[in-house]
């Protein structure tokens, strides 16, 4: 079946061929054949880069062996959602298990999750699903003033620290 869809492929709509490369990847996922299947909901994603559907197939195959691949994926479903935080918060989480062979990108995806979740906060909105910006802002601030002086960078984690003094905190806290 998957000979067929690459010999096809270029003939078929990009639709067509994302969900053809769902079916095989569920096929086997059934089968046991867990890194095939994830290779075939890669693809699939690789024809419709914004299918919400296929996108979060694609990050359930990957947990298995978290790393950068399921990283990306979590950043691409975070991008088509401007109200949620927890595929952020996972990528982040994932990339700072790597330790330093992943700093920049731990680097990178915090201030993304600090950034988005700040900005909410600050417009008192409120976030899809269980992680509230509050919550997200002040985990990823951590998170990188301690990377930060781990780095010995003691002036940016100063500046993160004085940008964070600006949010809006509850006085009842």
């Amino acid at each position: 079946f998957e000979l067929a869809i690459a010999a096809q492929g270029d003939d078929l709509r990009p639709t067509l061929t994302r969900a053809l490369e769902m079916i095989v990847a569920r096929w086997w996922e059934q089968a046991g054949e867990h890194g095939r299947a994830s290779e075939a909901a890669r693809r699939a994603v690789d024809h419709e880069a914004t299918h919400g559907d296929a996108l979060e197939t694609l990050a359930a195959m990957q947990r298995r062996e978290p790393g950068p691949a399921l990283i990306e994926t979590l950043l691409r479903i975070d991008a088509q959602d401007e109200r949620g935080l927890g595929a952020l918060r996972e990528a982040a989480e994932v990339a700072l298990a790597g330790g330093d062979d992943r700093l920049e990108l731990t680097r990178v995806t915090m201030v993304r999750l600090y950034r988005k979740a700040a900005r909410m906060w600050s417009r008192a909105e409120e976030a899809r699903g269980e992680l509230q910006p509050e919550e997200a802002a002040r985990w990823a601030l951590d998170r990188l003033v301690e990377i930060c002086a781990a780095a010995g960078e003691h002036d940016q984690a100063v500046r993160l620290l004085l940008d964070g003094a600006t949010l809006p905190i509850d006085p009842e806290i």
